[in-house]
């Protein structure tokens, strides 16, 4: 089984363009798999939410909704 590791660009990045990750994961991935996000991604969303202004704001907390 493989792992897959989501780090805090992609997953802005997704909520920004609203990306099923999940799903398109799905769609492309022909074998088995396990999803990841390390503690580090939680804080450095949090640290986005705490210290910017703007959209990215809002996608960091999207992110986190959907984490």
């Amino acid at each position: 089984m493989k792992r897959i590791i989501l780090d805090t660009g992609f997953l802005i990045d997704c909520a920004e363009n609203k990306v099923d990750y999940v799903e398109e994961i799905r769609r492309i991935c022909n074998f088995g798999y396990q999803l990841f996000i390390i503690d580090r991604t939680i804080d450095e969303l949090d640290h986005i939410i705490e210290n910017n202004r703007g959209n990215i704001v809002l996608n960091a907390k999207l992110a986190k909704l959907i984490v």
